[in-house]
Formats: C-alpha cells, sequence, structure tokens
C-alpha cells in the first residue's frame, strides 16, 4: 500500500509555490489595476498548476 506522506524535497518545493503564489496574489491587492485586461494575474494559474503537477507525481522516478 502506498503511504501518503510527503517527502521533505515535495514539501519544500510545494510550499515555496504556495509562497509564491500568496505573492500573486498580494501583487494583484496592492495594484488591481495593472490586472485590469484579465482581472488577476494569469501567474497563478501557472504556479498552481506547477504545485498540482509535483503533488501528483511525487511517487514517480524524477520526482523531487
Amino acid at each position: 500500500m502506498p503511504t501518503t506522506s510527503l517527502s521533505t524535497p515535495v514539501t519544500v518545493t510545494v510550499a515555496g509555490q504556495l509562497v509564491g503564489a500568496a505573492g500573486l496574489v498580494v501583487q494583484w491587492i496592492s495594484a488591481p489595476n495593472l490586472f485590469a485586461s484579465f482581472g488577476f494575474p494569469p501567474g497563478l494559474f501557472y504556479v498552481l498548476g506547477a504545485a498540482a503537477i509535483v503533488l501528483l507525481n511525487r511517487r514517480s522516478n524524477w520526482a523531487p
């Protein structure tokens, strides 16, 4: 049966990506007019998507 605990590198990687996402949200809150054409920072999708990829592939050979 596979374990559900995360390795230290995966935890650190996902935590760093969540901090980056939080930074994008802070930028959005502080200057929403910079993102008027899209409504919110599109980089948020990329950062959260990368975090999802790391979490979903955490058991593969190349995962951190």
